[in-house]
Parts: C-alpha cells; structure tokens; sequence
C-alpha cells in the first residue's frame, strides 16, 4: 500500500477496511485492521522484528506481556532483567492501544489530520473527548515539524536567488470580531526561484539578532537574497553571496554592490507565498501554530 494513499482526498473508512456499524464484531474488525496498517507502515513492529539492548547492544528476546501490547523485548545480560516496549521511541510510544483510542481511530485521526479537517470533524465522527482530539492534532503537528527540521535542506545555492520577507498575521478571538493588533504573530519566510521549495517561521522579534541565525539555517550560503529594506536584514551581505533590497515607495529594486544573478528583479513570489501561508493558518481552526509551519 502506498503512503500516499492517506493524503487522498476520497478515502474513507471503508478503503481502510474498516466499519463502522459500532457492534463489538465489527469494533474488533476495525482495531485488528487498525493493527495490520499500522504494522505494515512499521509503526508496530511485528514480534520478530530484530532489535538490540541499547546498554549492551546485545541481541533482545522477546517476551509475552499482557499489559500493553501483548509482548516486549528482554534483555537477560544484566543483573536485574531489562525489558523495553516494542513502541519505545516510535510515533506511538505514549498510545495505550486497549483503551478508548484504538488502532483504527489512530489510523483515522492521522488521516483526518493530513486533510486538515476541523477538530469537531474527527471528534464528532471518531467519538472522542474534545482533550483527546486536540492532543492528537497537536502530536501530529509535533512530530511532523520535528521530521521538517530533520529532513530539511536548505535553500538556494549558487546562481540561485531566494526572495525573503515576513508577514504579520493576526487573531481573531473564537474567529469573530475585530483584528487585535496586540494578537499578532509574525512569520519569516523564503522561497527559492529556482526550486520553487518555501519555509515559514514564527519569530517572536523581527531584530537582527533573531533574523540572521533562522537565515543562515535555512538559507544556503552560496545564495543571493534578495529582501525589503528593514534594518535587521542590513547585514545579509557578509553571510551570504549577494544581497539586494527592494522599497517599492522609491524604486522597484536596490541594486547590490555587485551584479545579482539573472532574473533578480522582484520580491513578489515570496509575498503571494505569505499570502497563501496566511489564509492556510487561519483554515486551522482550533488548533494553535507551532515553531517551523511549512517546508515544500
């Protein structure tokens, strides 16, 4: 089964395999299938799956266990008898599969998570706790952003040009009512005109103290960057390969003390990207933003 298959906007329970009459048949069904796609994705590991002591690096037996998840892993080579959770240090080290979130609403609230639907959806439709609903998106946020930073690559290059802006997004209370200027977040973003690749940050501070480390660490060096023209990114020429300014109230662009690569004319693709990132946000009703919010 492909990945790929969870981001599909058509699927439903019953491509999963899994049913939803509520009859305690029917619920076993469901959570044995929840096991099997869970297992298939290696977010369980099948009992046979090899693993080593992390204090010895000996080689691990396994165990039967009857509290959590059937079985566990033993190590017979200390003195007193260590056993490890066959989950540990895995997306679902912390879920206890027997009780109320079982395999199947693991399997469905991630999917419901990866099409961004409301909390109310998945809490009304998987029959969960309001707390349980927004502790699960909240994980999922958690550990994607942690994948996002692991993974990522960062920008440009050289005779690459990344065009670099922030916007301010505001808040309104329960989603109604005025925009507060005191309930604001600002958002530092980039994008790259040859890759077409973005990343978003919320900053608290917009100084240059704040600005040029999140810079340097998702900008390559090699690249040419081009920004408007606040003071905390003055000094974007001594980190990177070229740095040019745009003030659209005097002139459309500033050109840098050296040639910039072809092409370096506008600052507009990163401000439709902060555009785009700004309504994305606010279509998350009910769940907060975390750190890193975008990277594609």
């Amino acid at each position: 089964m492909d990945p790929a298959i969870f981001a599909q906007r058509n699927l439903n329970c019953y491509v999963l395999g899994i049913d939803e009459s509520g009859t305690e048949e029917s619920i076993a069904h469901s959570n044995a299938q929840g096991m099997r796609l869970l297992k298939y994705y290696n977010v369980i590991p099948e009992r046979d799956t090899p693993a080593k002591c992390p204090t010895c690096k000996e080689q691990l037996r396994t165990g039967t266990d009857r509290e959590r998840y059937g079985w566990r892993y033993v190590c017979n080579n200390h003195h007193q008898r260590l056993r490890f959770a066959p989950m540990d240090n895995t997306f679902l080290s912390k879920a206890r599969l027997k009780g109320g979130m079982t395999a199947d609403k693991i399997v469905r609230v991630i999917h419901k998570w990866l099409k961004r639907e409301p909390l109310i959806s998945a809490q009304a439709d998987l029959s969960i706790s309001a707390e349980t609903a927004v502790a699960w998106y909240g994980y999922c946020r958690d550990v994607a952003c942690a994948i996002a930073w692991h993974d990522f690559v960062p920008l440009g290059g050289a005779q690459d040009v990344v065009e670099v802006d922030e916007i301010r997004l505001f808040k309104r209370k329960h989603n109604v009512g005025r925009l507060n200027e005191w309930r604001h977040i600002w958002v530092l973003g980039g994008i790259s005109r040859t890759t077409k690749k973005v990343f978003g940050i919320i900053v608290e501070r917009r100084d240059a103290d704040t600005l040029l480390p999140i810079l340097q660490q998702c900008i390559d060096g090699d690249s040419y960057i081009c920004t408007d023209c606040w003071n905390g990114y003055d000094d974007c020429d001594m980190i990177f390969n070229g740095h040019g300014n745009v003030n659209h109230s005097e002139n459309f662009v500033n050109p840098p003390r050296e040639e910039p690569p072809s092409g370096c004319q506008q600052e507009d693709s990163i401000t439709n990207v902060s555009i785009g990132t700004g309504m994305e946000i606010h279509q998350q009703q009910g769940s907060s933003c975390s750190g890193f919010i975008l990277s594609i």
